[in-house]
């Protein structure tokens, strides 16, 4: 499949500008996510910390945690990062771990979705959170 020139070019203008965004303060959260679909449930659990940084780390811990499950956080977290506003909040230490895989309930889905829930929170984007982007 080819990558559409418009995303491409994005993507380029997100991740080359001059200046990347940080947090104005160090923070921490924790979230189980939960959905009822029906007749299944969708559950996952994650925890994460964002503080700023002079350049972008990213650090998950995972051991014994599916590679399915590890690659869902790592999209959601990055998708949540580079679309802020202008410029993407890059120049932060990202920390996520304390996996809560559930053996019937967790799935890529539910994985991303928790994760985005937490960076989300983190920055301060996801409604009842404070922000704490310093752009």
């Amino acid at each position: 499949m080819k990558t559409p020139p418009f995303a491409l070019e994005w993507l380029r203008e997100k991740c080359e500008r001059e200046h990347w965004s940080t947090v104005r303060q160090r923070r921490t959260v924790t979230r189980e996510w939960v959905r009822h679909t029906g007749g299944r449930v969708m559950r996952a659990g994650l925890s994460g910390t964002i503080q700023s940084a002079p350049d972008f780390e990213f650090l998950i811990s995972a051991p014994g945690v599916e590679d399915e499950y590890v690659a869902a956080v790592k999209n959601a977290a990055i998708s949540v990062l580079v679309s802020q506003s202008w410029t993407p909040v890059f120049a932060v230490r990202l920390e996520l771990g304390s996996f809560v895989p559930h053996t019937e309930e967790s799935s890529y889905a539910a994985f991303y979705a928790v994760a985005h829930e937490v960076v989300s929170h983190l920055l301060g984007v996801e409604p009842g959170s404070q922000h704490n982007i310093e752009w």
